[in-house]
């Protein structure tokens, strides 16, 4: 029985033993350790108090540049740590790249390596190890450092953290904090409510473009397109931006949708549609994708009718399609705060054909005297006479040319 138990023990010491091997190899890469405290060290992580005051405020969007103070305040006055150093952890998806023009220049360091950036060794973090001569008490110590928070990267209002550590000479960690920041972003969408974009089509009767000398055909496929923006958040009670930021590109999707009008034919095997999701119920096509921080593009899409009526082309018809643009959340709802919502329009006209009209030949001819002189010849007298002509031929609609030699002319008799 003694046996037993001693091999069950054996077993399960060394099921330890592994588990412990293996949480050392996943600890590697999850990032900086735990918090530890030491009541007389403050390691904090601050914006740049210059650049807030600056600015008015701490709002910094994703896209932007934000500057920050690693600060090492020692508090007791007696208290010496000779040969500290720091370790910023910078995460990876904020900040994708991290090299020495990130990091400024400080008092208080060694003349040579005093600054070490390691991007392999964590998988999350960029570590920034800072070297000083000396911590002194009663003393802070400052290292400016900036980085360009990465378009996708956070939704609004979203935090990021940067961990910030103090070690002595000896590699002893003493104080570490876990200072969060919020970055915001702006949504998708355009400046007006009302109207974004239209396009005019006219048709010639009798073409192969109509079914009737007032619809169109059932085949025919148009372009309707529209504007997207970046913009500042709607007001309440509005869908609309006011002002165009190029910064502030949301981790989160935009949805696209336009609704079609009910006697749509959307063509879903045309591959100028790729990337569209149509709705044959509610008429709506939509797409969902990430738009740059600087969005400022034209996009649409090709639209096919059942029994589409013409106008005249004083008088087209116009067809209304409503656009909407949103966030969406990582549980699939939509963000109601960043609904924007236009409108793009697409006209259409038929018109009798017009027949081509020759507007005949036209000559022209001048005369005009001319003396030379030719070395010690008496003096001549030459005239000299311009005779052009033009042809006129308005091809009409549909385009008509004329037929080779079939035009003829006198031009003088």
């Amino acid at each position: 029985m003694n046996t037993i138990r001693k091999r069950l023990l054996a077993a399960f010491l060394s099921f330890v033993m592994v588990f412990l091997s293996m949480s050392d190899l996943f600890t590697a890469y999850a990032g900086p350790p735990g918090i530890v405290n030491d009541p007389d060290i403050i390691a904090e992580v601050t914006y740049d108090r210059s650049v807030v005051n600056s600015r008015g405020n701490s709002d910094f969007y994703v896209g932007e540049e934000v500057s920050f103070y690693a600060n090492i305040t020692v508090s007791s006055i007696t208290r010496s740590i000779p040969g500290a150093y720091g370790k910023l952890y910078l995460p990876k998806k904020i900040f994708p790249t991290v090299n020495a023009t990130n990091i400024s220049t400080w008092i208080n360091r060694p003349s040579t390596n005093y600054l070490n950036i390691d991007s392999s060794s964590d998988t999350e973090y960029h570590i920034v190890k800072l070297k000083f001569n000396n911590l002194g008490g009663g003393t802070t110590q400052t290292v400016p450092f900036k980085g360009k928070i990465a378009d996708f990267s956070l939704a609004n209002n979203e935090s990021y953290v940067i961990p910030y550590q103090v070690y002595d000479a000896n590699d002893t960690l003493l104080e570490s904090n876990n200072n969060t920041f919020t970055a915001k972003t702006y949504p998708i969408g355009y400046g007006n409510e009302d109207y974004n974009y239209r396009r005019s089509y006219q048709y010639v009767q009798g073409s192969s473009d109509l079914q009737s000398n007032n619809s169109l055909s059932n085949t025919l496929s148009t372009y309707v397109d529209f504007y997207t923006r970046r913009t500042n958040w709607p007001a309440p009670g509005t869908y609309h931006g006011t002002s165009f930021p190029q910064v502030g590109a949301d981790r989160r999707k935009t949805r696209v949708t336009v609704q079609l009008p009910a006697n749509e034919n959307f063509d879903t095997t045309d591959s100028r549609n790729a990337g569209w999701t149509y709705d044959p119920v509610n008429h709506t096509i939509s797409k969902e994708k990430n738009y740059p921080s600087n969005t400022y593009t034209s996009e649409g899409f090709h639209i096919r009718y059942n029994n589409q009526p013409t106008g005249t082309v004083n008088s087209p018809v116009e067809v209304t399609f409503p656009i909407k643009w949103e966030y969406v959340n990582d549980d699939g709802t939509t963000d109601p705060a960043s609904l924007e919502k236009s409108k793009s329009f697409a006209r259409y006209a038929s018109f009798p054909a017009i027949p081509p009209t020759d507007r005949g030949v036209t000559a022209y001819k001048s005369a005009s005297p001319w003396y030379l002189t030719f070395d010690d010849r008496e003096e001549s007298t030459v005239h000299k006479y311009d005779i052009s002509t033009t042809w006129g031929w308005n091809t009409g609609t549909p385009i008509t040319y004329p037929t080779l030699g079939q035009k003829k002319g006198r031009l003088f008799s």
